[in-house]
Order: structure tokens, then C-alpha cells, then sequence
């Protein structure tokens, strides 16, 4: 996730820890001749003033 956005959307603060593991996805493509497994864990953040959460965006189409 981008320094810009790991904001406190609560307090504007920027001391943001993990919370818990993620959200993951898995992507199957298939691919002539081979099929892909893509695993994508969006990062989920809590500030440390106990009020604000952060979720990085899902990765877009064709990532």
C-alpha cells in the first residue's frame, strides 16, 4: 500500500499496525497450454489511536 495512502482515516495519524493476516484471494487464469494460481493478500491495518481501520485495494483486472 502507498505511504500516502496509510492514513489514519479517523485521527490523520500514521502509526498503522497489521490486523491479523490480510484478506487473500486466489486467482485462477488459465493460460493456453498452463493454468496460473495467483495469490493476492490485501494488507488491513489498525491505527494505534483504537479507532481507524486501513484496507489496501484489491488488485485491479489482468494483474
Amino acid at each position: 500500500m502507498p505511504a500516502e495512502e496509510r492514513l489514519c482515516p479517523a485521527c490523520g495519524g500514521e502509526d498503522l499496525r497489521p490486523l491479523g493476516q490480510g484478506h487473500t484471494s486466489v486467482v485462477h487464469e488459465h493460460i493456453p497450454a498452463r493454468f496460473e494460481r495467483q495469490v493476492h493478500v490485501q494488507e488491513v491495518l489498525a491505527c494505534t489511536c483504537g479507532q481507524g481501520v486501513v484496507t489496501a485495494p484489491p488488485p485491479g483486472p489482468g494483474w
